[in-house]
Formats: structure tokens, sequence, C-alpha cells
């Protein structure tokens, strides 16, 4: 699935920073054309945010339907980013779910911005998430934005819900205190009954 043409039914979310800093993170999510693009109209999801709270994790997510209802699929994702240097900072992250992964206020030293679903903690995957690694190679030092292509390292099982839907997520998690932002390019999903 790609973004050319408009957004696919996917939309853009921020956690992972105490809800005090919402104004000093800076989030940015929307569509724009991708850098060193000759199209003039979006073509990516672009996620921004200055990552002040040390955490801040960036996600896209779409609903998928008409899939048999209650029924476990064997879900694969690999997604097309385009990063910075920066980058080599943020590690990527996918999975599904049956319910919607939502961003949620819980207390943690004060009021906070979580997600209600289990993604894991920085470079470390959850019981709803599968690393995809770091959206650039630490190593690579050409300048302007690189495209990769990551795969989810393992497969996750997902049971769809009695409507036959299930949620597909991928995101970001900075592990460094500075500006975070990719372009997300495509996001193809592999589902599989068992």
């Amino acid at each position: 699935m790609s973004f050319a043409g408009g957004d696919a039914g996917w939309v853009g979310g921020a956690s992972d920073y105490p809800v005090a800093y919402q104004s000093a993170m800076s989030i940015v999510l929307d569509q724009r054309p991708s850098p060193g693009s000759l199209r003039a109209e979006p073509n990516s999801f672009y996620t921004y945010g200055v990552n002040n709270s040390d955490d801040l994790f960036l996600f896209i997510k779409r609903r998928i339907v008409g899939l048999e209802p209650a029924r476990a699929h064997t879900v694969r994702i690999c997604v097309t980013v385009a990063a910075s240097r920066l980058g080599s900072h943020m590690i990527g992250k996918a999975g599904g779910t049956s319910f919607e992964p939502a961003v949620v206020t819980a207390e943690i030293d004060g009021p906070y911005y979580w997600m209600n679903i289990d993604k894991g903690l920085q470079s470390q995957a959850g019981r709803d998430s599968r690393l995809l690694g770091r959206l650039r190679d630490p190593a690579d030092e050409r300048p302007g934005y690189v495209h990769t292509t990551l795969c989810t390292r393992e497969a996750m099982t997902v049971r769809t819900d009695s409507a036959g839907a299930l949620w597909i997520y991928s995101g970001a998690e900075s592990t460094f205190e500075t500006d975070t932002e990719a372009y997300w390019l495509q996001v193809d999903v592999q589902l599989v009954p068992e």
C-alpha cells in the first residue's frame, strides 16, 4: 500500500511523552511529497517531532477489513521509509491488533501520553509489535534522505475481530533527544489465515 493518490485510510499518532510537553514536542503528522520526488502531489506519510521526552514514538495505523471474522492470521509487514541521518537513532516497529492502537493518558510521574498496546520500549519489541530495525544504517554517511525497506524479523499472529477486521501499524521510536522524522513511502502487509 503506497501513499500516492491519498492516505489510503492511514492516520498518524504520537505517544510516549508527558502531556505537559505537548507544545514542545512540535508533532507533525501529514501527507506530503517525499524528498527528491519529482511529483508535486503527496506520496508519503510524514511523521516529525522533537524528542524532548527521550522516548518519542511516532506511528501510522490503518484498519483492514473484509477478512473472516474471529480468525487468526499470520502477519508480516515490510515498510519503505526515507530517513535522514537522524533515522539512525530511530528504531522501527510494526505490528497488528484486533482493536485500534490508540494514544491514551496514563499516570507515569504525572499525566503521560502512552499507547494502549504493548509495542515494547525503545529497542525492545512488545507483545503487539515486531522490530524492523533502524530506519537508517548508522554507518551510512550519504547526505540527504536514504530510502530503506525494512521487514519485521518475525511473524506475529493476530486474530480478526467479530466484524472480520484488524489493525496494522508501523512507527519509529527515537532513542535520543533530537529531532525525529521519517517519510513513510509504502507499507506492505502479508496476511495468511491460520
